[in-house]
């Protein structure tokens, strides 16, 4: 989740002089952490796009490698552990949305996703389904 953190609040850690991507993503799309800063960064580039696909994935790969501990927790500790994976990979989904551009604005979900989303846990049989990307409900 943290991940996600990173990738949705580029542009607000940067107006607040902070950047949390890593000095060798950057440099291997050739951005520097000052470019990120000043949010001086064509956010539309090949090489930005490249760079956040990498980092979606990635974070997709760790909720669904994290998805058994999760059916590990006590049943009433299970749903809650659940809503947070389903929330987090969806604001995946809105990075993806919003094209990568997440330096101008902070991507996000909508109430009312939320709402379907949360209420989707009681209505599939298999969860992971959610954290993967997959339809809510058929």
């Amino acid at each position: 989740m943290q991940l996600t953190n990173i990738l949705r609040d580029i542009g607000e850690d940067a107006s607040n002089g902070r950047c949390y991507l890593p000095d060798d993503a950057l440099l291997a799309t050739g951005i520097t952490r000052e470019q990120v800063l000043a949010r001086d960064v064509d956010v539309h580039s090949a090489a930005w796009r490249a760079m956040m696909r990498e980092y979606v994935a990635q974070a997709r790969l760790l909720y669904r490698e994290a998805l058994p501990g999760i059916d590990m927790l006590a049943p009433d500790s299970r749903r809650c552990a659940q809503a947070c994976a389903i929330g987090y990979a969806a604001i995946l989904e809105a990075i993806e949305e919003a094209g990568y551009d997440t330096l101008s604005m902070r991507a996000h979900i909508s109430f009312r996703r939320k709402t379907r989303l949360m209420l989707s846990l009681y209505r599939v049989a298999d969860p992971a389904l959610l954290v993967a990307g997959q339809p809510a409900v058929a």
